[in-house]
């Protein structure tokens, strides 16, 4: 079935390669059953096919076309309908329990001159076009090819019989399919497939987690968690979609599209100003590998803190708190998390010495600083009464001391892990200081920088006080050059905006090599070149979160190149 489904794909794919004229997504579309559960359309293939042209030259990467690339089967040009677009979309199977069959729409000029070009054999009331030692089944709707697996002809008689509906379902996101030139969206229908099969694989390896006695702490009840939140997808989500666009200049634009249910719990967390976020306020300019920020309001926090409680509720014994603790939890937790109004966060590269903890900090912005502060200092205190004599990860000694760090005052919080977690093994224990900090302790530092501006910090007071600095000045990570460019590219973003760094993730790899492989196994892999980052943006409106993804074309050029460098480094080590 796996080698059908592909032969199937491979047939749309390269009918769609000789496509010449902009094609409209809407005609392929049109033709797709209402209940289908996916679609993916390749819309105009003669304009990808010049991008591609264009960006590899310009990268100069040896990248053919799509069209340059399927030359091979000739006289397959006229047969098409070259003014139209190709689809794929992704149908219930005919019986109970049957897997999903893939349906491909091509459109055709001359339909018997495209099935003698692939040397049809007729097959009852279909024509059989045969690949080495698969086959799929084709007929002829309304100037469309529509081909499916050679098992399916249920399949392919209800797909002649249908009078579409899908396009109708889509309704404004149908314009936002044609706008790209590779799009795959997933129906609500289809989401509901793909929740109920990602619920049995949980329940699966809960079973396997009892059956091989489950563990004092509970694992397999906290996986119910997971399936909650499938059950709160499949509820609210109604269509999810993924566009790529390639730019001339070599860059790749990924697009996300969600659109939820306008009356769920979801949409009414989305419902922020249509004024940008400054998602990297604060930051300060120091070597990153992620680093970005999003909106918060109340209605948003309350779903991250529900989902919280949710967690612990599920686990019990894994967080040694009951259900009544864990909602007294959420209620005391309100007032902190409705005054906050953003978050930025960063992931420094660091050094070999740095913890892993000690290369993050983060910037939260609210109303009022100091009011922030307080609500923060009254929930650890409830925090602190309600996990008092807990027997889970709860169990933790934590003391907390007021502090002032460059004339911002705040409070330093200790934690100590449980014993239990360390076991006793060196190693670990080893492992665990190079990540939390010194005796396995994390350290937390959190101050109020200015009236609006709370800055967060873990087990040193470094890039806490980089960030203060930052806020003070004015120049945060977001006024770097590398940054502006991609924030150029990526645009701005009500919800959220953030940036990946390549090169600083090699840095931070070989940092932590450095710093836990044993003497003679210690390896540094190649330095990345610098490039732009990789950025993002979110943005919503109503009930539809839009983000766009841009991965700069140079990253794509000095990827290529960085692979043989590893291919060399490690073949010399052998």
């Amino acid at each position: 079935m796996l080698r059908v489904k592909m032969v199937l794909a491979a047939a749309v794919l390269v009918a769609a390669s000789f496509v010449s004229a902009p094609l409209l997504a809407g005609d392929a579309v049109k033709l797709v059953p209402a209940d289908a559960l996916g679609l993916l359309v390749i819309d105009r293939l003669d304009t990808l096919d010049a991008k591609v042209g264009k960006a590899a030259a310009g990268l100069g990467l040896p990248l053919p076309g799509p069209l340059a690339a399927l030359q091979a089967v000739p006289g397959l040009s006229d047969c098409l309908d070259k003014e139209s677009s190709i689809a794929v979309a992704v149908l219930k199977g005919t019986e109970p329990g049957a897997d999903p069959v893939p349906v491909g729409y091509v459109p055709v000029k001359d339909f018997a001159a495209f099935v003698k070009l692939f040397k049809g054999e007729e097959a009852g009331d279909f024509v059989r076009l045969t690949f080495d030692d698969d086959s799929v089944l084709v007929a002829e709707k309304d100037g469309f090819a529509v081909i499916v697996p050679d098992d399916q002809e249920q399949t392919l008689a209800a797909a002649l019989k249908t009078a579409g509906g899908f396009a109708e379902r889509l309704g404004s996101d149908l314009a936002w399919i044609e706008e790209r030139d590779v799009a795959a969206v997933m129906s609500d229908a289809g989401i509901s497939v793909f929740c109920a099969k990602a619920v049995e694989g949980i329940e699966t390896v809960q079973q396997v987690v009892r059956a091989q006695g489950d563990n004092d702490m509970g694992a397999a009840d906290l996986l119910n968690v997971y399936k909650n939140v499938f059950a709160v997808v499949d509820q609210e989500m109604e269509m999810v979609g993924l566009g790529l666009d390639v730019q001339e200049s070599g860059d790749l634009v990924l697009q996300v599209r969600k659109r939820f249910l306008p009356a769920g719990r979801i949409a009414e967390g989305l419902a922020v100003p249509a004024t940008p976020v400054d998602a990297l306020g604060g930051l300060p300019a120091e070597a990153f590998i992620v680093a970005g920020g999003g909106r918060l309001t109340p209605a948003l926090g309350k779903l991250m803190m529900d989902f919280s409680v949710e967690v612990m509720k599920a686990a019990p014994k894994l967080y040694g708190i009951g259900q009544e603790q864990a909602d007294q939890m959420l209620e005391s937790a309100q007032p902190m998390m409705a005054a906050m109004q953003s978050i930025t966060m960063m992931l420094a590269v660091g050094s070999p010495d740095d913890t892993i903890y000690s290369r993050m900090v983060g910037v939260m912005e609210a109303e009022n600083a100091g009011e922030y502060m307080k609500a923060y200092e009254e929930y650890l205190q409830n925090f602190a009464g309600m996990v008092k004599g807990s027997k889970g990860i709860f169990s933790m000694e934590m003391e907390s001391k007021p502090i002032e760090i460059d004339g911002c005052k705040g409070v330093e919080i200790a934690m100590e892990l449980p014993k239990t977690a360390l076991s006793g093994d060196a190693h670990a224990e080893a492992m665990l200081e190079k990540m939390i900090g010194p005796g396995g302790k994390i350290r937390v530092f959190i101050v109020a920088a200015d009236d609006r501006h709370v800055v967060l910090g873990y087990t040193n007071q470094r890039l806490l006080r980089q960030a203060i600095a930052a806020l003070r000045s004015g120049k945060s990570l977001g006024r770097e050059e590398s940054v502006k460019q991609t924030a150029a590219k990526v645009g701005q973003g009500n919800l959220g905006q953030g940036f990946f760094n390549p090169a600083g993730l090699i840095g931070f790899v070989n940092n932590m090599i450095a710093a836990v492989a044993p003497e003679g196994q210690k390896i540094q892999l190649p330095e990345f070149p610098e490039t732009l980052p990789i950025g993002w943006a979110v943005n919503t409106e109503g009930a539809v979160v839009d983000a766009r993804i841009v991965v700069p074309g140079e990253i794509l050029q000095a990827g290529i190149g960085y692979a043989a460098q590893v291919r060399q480094a490690f073949q010399k080590k052998e």
